[in-house]
C-alpha cells in the first residue's frame, strides 16, 4: 500500500512580515515531517476587517523579501499567490458552496477564497495547513501528523 502524501501549506500577509521570518522555519522545524512539498500561500488583496489596524504592518514588497528569504534557504519550496481572478472566485464558491459569493475575505479579513485555492491547488494525499503566526511544539519522537492521517484513514 502507498503511503499518503502530504503538503504543508502556510498562509502568509502583509501583516505578518515582522514575525514570519522566524515562525515558518520553526513550524517546519517541529512538524519534522516528509512532505510532499511546503508551499507559502500569498495574500495579495487589500486588507480588511481587524487587520487595516494592526501594527507593523508591511508593504508587499517587504513581504516578497521575506518569502523569497524562505525559499532560498530552502525552508519552503514554493510560493504561490491566492487567485483573486473573478473568474476563478466565482467558480470556486459555485463548487463549494453552490452559489456566487461577493467577498473573496470574512468580515475579519480572513481569506476565505484562499482557504479554498489551497484545497484546490494542492496535489498530495493531505495538506497541513497553518497560519503563519501560529506556533507548534512536538515531541522529538512523535509525529501527529502521521497520527492523525491513521486516523484520518
Amino acid at each position: 500500500m502507498k503511503t499518503p502524501s502530504c503538503s504543508l501549506w502556510i498562509f502568509v500577509a502583509r501583516t505578518d512580515t515582522s514575525f514570519l521570518l522566524h515562525t515558518i522555519p520553526h513550524l517546519v522545524k517541529m512538524n519534522n515531517f516528509p512532505f510532499e512539498e511546503r508551499v507559502l500561500v500569498v495574500d495579495t488583496a487589500p486588507l480588511m476587517g481587524h487587520t487595516v489596524n494592526r501594527p507593523f504592518i508591511g508593504t508587499m514588497q517587504e513581504l516578497r523579501e521575506c518569502t523569497e528569504k524562505l525559499l532560498e534557504a530552502g525552508i519552503v519550496d514554493r510560493i504561490v499567490d491566492i487567485n483573486y481572478d473573478p473568474s476563478y472566485h466565482d467558480s470556486m464558491y459555485r463548487k463549494h458552496f453552490g452559489q456566487p459569493i461577493r467577498f473573496t475575505h470574512n468580515y475579519k479579513g480572513y481569506p476565505i477564497l484562499g482557504s479554498i485555492f489551497k484545497i484546490e491547488e494542492c496535489k498530495s494525499d493531505y495538506i497541513l495547513h497553518f497560519d503563519s503566526d501560529m506556533l507548534l511544539y512536538q515531541k522529538s519522537n512523535y509525529s501527529w501528523i502521521e497520527e492523525g492521517i491513521k486516523l484520518m484513514q
